[in-house]
């Protein structure tokens, strides 16, 4: 459409994959995929990205270099999934000088969740009894972070929700492991709003809570707030 501005918006930092199409600030599509593992045969994120783009592209029959601007998390999450989408976006940002607008993946999720009147928790696992959470709280119809994203043991998060949350994300798969009484203040809600999603960063860009300041390649970096499962063992030997 002429005088439209069409963006792209791609996010990989959990199992689930998505790529959006925007015109203007409209969501025209959005493709999804599961990253997963069939007959010992890992499929990532990298073996789907390419050709969604392609698709996008072709049934809105646009081509790259329509697209006029990026968006993406950079994490906290999966360290190969953060990669997979920062690397293509540093791509076409270079390639074709686009603006990045770069969210963490948690404030993404919590655009998932309908603002109520209550405060939000994201619980995301990171590995063993440890989990990315960020809170937040609603103000005016949307979210407004409370304490960003940080790394947390389970036996900690007591310190962290003293009153009643709802509460979304893959850390809700330990709630039976967790005390009596941080149980009493969590409430989980709908599984299916686990995961961000990349339709709803147009949203997240639009919260007058947050910043959103476009950066350009160099300048987008992952947010991993742990050393990854090779770095914990190199650590390991050096002690």
């Amino acid at each position: 459409m002429p005088g439209s501005t069409y963006s792209l918006a791609l996010e990989t930092s959990s199992s689930l994959g998505s790529l959006a199409l925007f015109r203007d600030q409209v969501c025209l599509t959005e493709e999804t995929w599961k990253k997963s593992s069939e007959k010992k045969k890992t499929f990532s994120h990298s073996e789907f990205v390419t050709a969604k783009v392609q698709k996008i592209l072709n049934e809105n029959s646009l081509k790259l270099s329509d697209i006029k601007s990026l968006y993406t998390s950079h994490g906290p999450g999966s360290f190969t999934g953060i990669r997979v989408a920062l690397n293509l976006i540093k791509t076409f940002s270079y390639s074709l000088d686009l603006p990045i607008h770069s969210f963490n993946s948690l404030d993404l999720v919590a655009e998932n969740v309908p603002v109520g009147n209550q405060p939000l928790l994201v619980l995301r696992t990171a590995v063993k009894n440890q989990f990315y959470a960020a809170t937040f709280e609603p103000v005016d119809g949307y979210w407004k972070s409370l304490v960003a994203p940080k790394l947390i043991l389970i036996e900690d998060l007591n310190s962290l929700v003293n009153r009643d949350h709802d509460c979304v994300g893959s850390g809700l798969d330990f709630l039976p492991l967790m005390s009596d009484d941080l149980r009493k203040h969590i409430h989980p809600l709908d599984r299916s709003l686990d995961d961000g999603r990349a339709s709803q960063f147009m949203r997240l860009s639009l919260n007058p809570h947050n910043l959103d300041s476009p950066i350009a390649w160099k300048d987008l970096a992952p947010l991993y707030l742990k050393l990854s499962a090779a770095e914990e063992k190199m650590k390991d030997h050096q002690v």
